[in-house]
């Protein structure tokens, strides 16, 4: 049996326990590991904990840096702290995507509320213009979908807010 809990590669499923407390340690398996628990269903290995293959777990990628590039690997709903004037790079990690598969990027401002967004890769199609503005804590969302060639831009917000 195979399963796919974040649209990135499909992997084996390690096996059926009855109960959830019955699983090995997460500890023991890559990210992406599955495993099949009678009294919760699918679960997978994020490399520490077992989570429920349905739950949208944010991973918090931290301050952007420059050129912020969303690692795959670390899950499809990411959350950043924008700190300076930035290039969004090209999603890294992406063998294995499934045409339909969602990025969502969280963006908030920093403190100082001077960073802006001044572009975005060529793979991030139809991306908004970002509008700026100097309220620190800002906060935009950017839902984009995979179409097999490139991250379509689908919705969220336009400018910070």
């Amino acid at each position: 049996m195979t399963y796919n809990p974040k649209g990135g590669p499909w992997v084996a499923m390690l096996g059926t326990y009855t109960t959830f407390a019955e699983l090995p340690a997460a500890t023991g398996y890559t990210p992406g590991t599955m495993a099949f628990a009678q009294d919760c269903g699918p679960v997978y290995s994020d490399g520490s904990n077992w989570h429920p293959a349905y739950s949208n777990l944010v991973y918090s990628a931290g301050n952007t840096g420059t050129t912020p590039a969303p690692d795959c690997s670390k899950g499809f709903t990411q959350s950043w702290t924008q700190n300076g004037s930035v290039t969004w790079g090209a999603p890294t990690n992406t063998t294995g995507l499934n045409i339909g598969d969602m990025l969502t990027l969280a963006v908030q401002k920093d403190a100082n509320g001077t960073a802006r967004t001044t572009a975005w890769n060529a793979i991030y199609r139809n991306a908004p213009t970002i509008a700026s503005t100097s309220t620190s804590g800002a906060k935009a969302t950017f839902v984009y979908m995979w179409d097999g060639t490139s991250w379509q831009y689908i919705g969220g917000s336009t400018a910070f807010a």
